[in-house]
């Protein structure tokens, strides 16, 4: 009842804080997304228990009950537009892999939001430790005229994380700490149609180090109630340690900005083959997104089948999600729909997203 009442409380610092310093906006790019928890609403911070936690809640690593290694850990996500772009013309099939070819995928598809996301993370994790590479690879684009302006957002991250958990009091009292460096390779800007968009001409890049830390701490009574809060790029992660491996334009990326997360969970237990996880989140308490405090909130469940079978649901801001994740012998398939705002309040835009990951551990 205790930590209810203390999620609830944190909950309600976020809605306040939320009103005080209202911001409108459009997408909201976080540094990182996990398949689970795109299934979950959203919400992974007080759940994450796998190599992810080096990026979403470093505390979680104390969870992992012991050592594995996925060298080979990949995940795709399209939207509708994409989806359909690649069906109808299997030619369009990697038009999105570059801004150029995004541009011309939204040419044929105007007023059409175009999105692409790709990333790996090999890691090696186990009790308490973990360290991995990472790859990300994000583009979106939306022609807002046929004849006049394309609005590009682009992202393309390469670095790696270490990450350690210190568990105290039998370990109900979690705390995490990760460092990461990245090199980012970063676009946001309109352009006319006709522009040539290459990397070497629009790009910003540059190279920064920064420091994720969290606390959790869980009650031991029945359902393991559980609170939490992340602290991501602590001071802001600033990218100018250098002008980049790749296209050394001479222009840095803006800073990654501090963000802290909350976040609640709940574990019951309904046999020795079954159980559950669920969770609700609010993002970025001290910048709410925009005047829509729903933003910034997120709630899912899972149930868990033996470690073999799960299955997913949650709410994103406005939108539902949905996940599968079938786990056979060293394979892990992973199958995710979720929601995005990409209006800007009071006009909601649902961009409806598919996710794929392939992972094999042993």
């Amino acid at each position: 009842m205790r930590a209810i009442t203390a999620a609830k409380a944190i909950l309600t610092i976020g809605i306040l804080i939320s009103f005080s310093e209202p911001v409108m906006a459009s997408e909201y790019y976080p540094f990182f997304r996990g398949i689970r928890a795109e299934g979950m609403g959203g919400a992974g911070v007080a759940v994450v228990d796998d190599e992810t936690s080096l990026f979403i809640n470093p505390a979680g690593l104390g969870k992992i009950r012991g050592p594995y290694f996925p060298p080979l850990n990949i995940q795709a996500e399209v939207n509708n537009t994409t989806q359909s772009g690649m069906t109808i013309n299997t030619a369009d099939a990697t038009a999105f892999m570059s801004p150029q070819e995004a541009l011309d995928l939204a040419m044929k598809n105007p007023y059409q939001h175009i999105h692409a996301e790709a990333q790996t993370l090999p890691t090696f994790v186990t009790t308490n430790f973990g360290i991995g590479v990472y790859g990300r690879y994000s583009v979106d684009a939306q022609v807002t005229s046929a004849t006049s302006s394309v609005q590009m957002n682009y992202f393309n991250d390469y670095g790696a994380e270490l990450g350690y958990c210190f568990r105290l009091f039998s370990g109900r009292l979690k705390i995490g700490v990760a460092g990461k460096i990245i090199n980012r390779v970063y676009v946001n800007q309109t352009y006319p149609v006709a522009a040539n968009l290459s990397l070497s001409s629009i790009a910003q890049e540059g190279t920064g180090t920064g420091l994720d830390t969290s606390v959790m701490l869980s009650a031991p009574w029945v359902w393991l109630p559980s609170i939490t809060a992340v602290v991501h790029d602590v001071g802001g992660t600033n990218f100018t340690l250098g002008n980049g491996f790749f296209y050394k334009t001479g222009v840095n990326p803006p800073p990654q900005q501090q963000e802290i997360n909350a976040g609640f969970g709940l574990f019951p237990i309904f046999s020795p083959r079954s159980r559950a996880s669920i969770t609700a989140e609010w993002d970025d308490v001290m910048n709410a997104q925009s005047l829509d405090v729903w933003r910034s909130f997120h709630s899912g469940i899972e149930f868990n089948f033996n470690d073999v079978f799960f299955v997913r649901g949650g709410v994103n801001e406005h939108y539902w999600t949905a996940g599968l994740e079938f786990v056979i012998g060293h394979n892990q398939i992973q199958l995710a729909s979720y929601g995005e705002e990409i209006g800007t309040a009071p006009q909601e835009l649902e961009d409806r997203r598919y996710v794929v990951q392939y992972g094999y551990r042993f």
